[in-house]
């Protein structure tokens, strides 16, 4: 039996089908149709015909190439503690912790918190401004331009989480200005909006819960002391705490 000849060698300059390509890098002469087709792959039209240059396919393996990730290193709780924690327990009972939290899905990124009030503000109003009547969005319009973003627009979400005393400061100067029910309607706002980061799991609370937005004396009759619960099964010690039972809350 003869031999059979060797197959001559390719032609550099030829141009390539799909589906030569296809062969090449195993791929759906499809898929690389399609993004020929929409400007993704570099090629030659010849009318409805696409085809390719061994240019071409080694511009495409070169902008599919995926740019190599760096090594990560594995830092300990250890090595950490040295840094943020008085010793290397406290470390790794604060990792705990944190593992717990995001297994309960109660953890909250802290990057979030640094979102600026105004910032989300204005996402926020984007967001519900459809669902809303129009003369609902131009009074909350106003009442951010003038009242809200004034005070607020350049804290940190979690600053307005931990300023408590700033909220309390803010309302009364809003007292001295305005009329109880102008102050309640600016205060509702902000509360919402507050609401909306809880939700979106930016802060963990509300720091407009329970305070108070009315002027005037506080009414003790509407506040009774109750027993919340003992601290332990051993521990005859109990927690007690005033609770609200009015409406001048918000």
């Amino acid at each position: 039996m003869r031999a059979a000849a060797p197959a001559p060698p390719a032609d550099p300059d030829a141009l390539l089908t799909a589906e030569d390509v296809g062969e090449l890098l195993q791929l759906s002469p499809r898929t690389l149709k399609d993004q020929a087709a929409a400007g993704v792959l570099q090629h030659h039209r010849f009318g409805k015909h696409n085809r390719f240059t061994r240019g071409d396919v080694a511009e495409i393996v070169r902008l599919s190439a995926a740019p190599a990730k760096p090594a990560r290193r594995r830092v300990s709780l250890g090595d950490l503690a040295q840094y943020w924690f008085p010793a290397k327990k406290a470390a790794e009972d604060r990792g705990l912790e944190q593992e717990a939290q995001i297994r309960r899905n109660l953890w909250l990124d802290p990057r979030d918190g640094e979102t600026r009030f105004g910032d989300f503000a204005e996402e926020w109003l984007e967001a519900v401004s459809p669902r809303l009547e129009l003369t609902t969005v131009a009074k909350y319009r106003p009442f951010l331009d003038n009242q809200l973003l004034p005070q607020w627009k350049a804290w940190s979400l979690v600053a307005i989480f931990n300023g408590y005393v700033e909220v309390e400061r803010w309302l009364s100067k809003l007292h001295q200005d305005y009329a109880e029910a102008l102050v309640s309607s600016y205060f509702a706002l902000f509360s919402t909006i507050l609401n909306g980061a809880v939700r979106a799991r930016m802060i963990p609370a509300n720091p407009c819960s329970g305070v108070r937005v009315t002027s005037g004396e506080f009414d003790t009759e509407g506040w009774s002391l109750v027993r919340l619960r003992r601290c332990g099964p051993r521990c005859g010690s109990t927690r007690w705490a005033w609770e609200c039972r009015g409406s001048c809350c918000v």
